[in-house]
């Protein structure tokens, strides 16, 4: 039976660079992590801020209070009031 050698062909020098570049791209990908998971709370935290949009309308005439609405498919709000403009178009 022949003895297996465990060290590399490289020798341990070779053993030692490869553990290093292991870490260094394991330090990066740990970081790149982390600012993805900074920026996501970012969003998360300063993405909600109420926004409110005034729209004037040639034809309102099932717009209710109360009605929710939808951009793309998706709740975005609802409507909080209605008033009529000066020529008599729902604003």
């Amino acid at each position: 039976m022949v003895p297996v050698a465990s060290a590399t062909p490289w020798g341990p020098a070779a053993q030692r660079a490869s553990s290093s570049a292991r870490r260094g791209s394991r330090t990066l990908a740990l970081g790149a992590l982390a600012l993805v998971a900074l920026a996501l709370v970012f969003v998360l935290v300063k993405g909600h801020g109420a926004r409110e949009y005034r729209v004037i309308m040639q034809n309102a005439g099932l717009l209710v209070p109360g009605d929710l609405v939808r951009i793309g498919g998706v709740q975005a709000g609802t409507v909080k009031s209605l008033d009529l403009t000066r020529t008599v178009l729902p604003r």
